[in-house]
């Protein structure tokens, strides 16, 4: 699935060339994954305003204005400039400061988040995208639930997978088997 917020699929449609970017940007410097003391952050700035907001944040004000990085297009000709720049400063901080600081300055940053982190998230609980099943054993599992969310009809993950050949008697029965062929089958081990 292409992500429609990179231009790509425009890019595509227009038959230009669809570069692969990694965790970056055509359009935004800097713009990337950045470690932490304790994890990893994604950010980014666009606007040379926000460059403006992200030196104060970095404690470099001499760099807002400088003609290296300025500008949108400056910073895109020096990205890898700029990203050890940022990249040098969150890696002096845990993830939280830099979310918090990018906050406080009105730049947009978030948490990347590993598989277990994601899993107990507000967001992710709050969609039920993590949803309990419970076995016939009386096991009970956290499982992906539908992604898909109707306001009308709710969905939910109706029951636990059932267990080999659970149904193999209803499915045969569906299917013309006579009780008589069933139960065959069954003395032969088959089903």
């Amino acid at each position: 699935m292409i992500d429609s917020s990179t231009g790509l699929l425009s890019l595509a449609a227009q038959g230009l060339p669809t570069p692969r970017l990694g965790n970056t940007y055509t359009f935004a410097a800097p713009a990337n994954a950045y470690r932490c003391r304790d994890g990893w952050v994604y950010a980014l700035v666009v606007l040379d305003t926000h460059w403006r907001r992200l030196c104060r944040l970095l404690e470099r004000p001499e760099l807002a204005r400088h003609p290296d990085y300025a500008t949108l297009h400056a910073r895109l000709a020096n990205r890898q400039e700029i990203d050890q720049m940022l990249s040098d400063w969150c890696r002096a901080r845990t993830r939280d400061e830099v979310i918090r600081g990018f906050e406080e300055h009105h730049l947009a940053a978030g948490p990347v988040l590993t598989p277990a982190e994601t899993a107990q998230d507000p967001h992710v609980e709050h969609r039920e995208a993590i949803q309990q099943v419970t076995e016939k054993s009386g096991g009970t599992y956290r499982l992906t639930g539908p992604s898909a969310k109707f306001s009308r009809t709710p969905i939910r993950i109706r029951s636990a997978a059932p267990r080999v050949g659970e149904h193999s008697r209803e499915i045969l029965e569906e299917a013309g088997f006579s009780s008589k062929e069933i139960e065959a089958l069954a003395a032969e081990d088959i089903i």
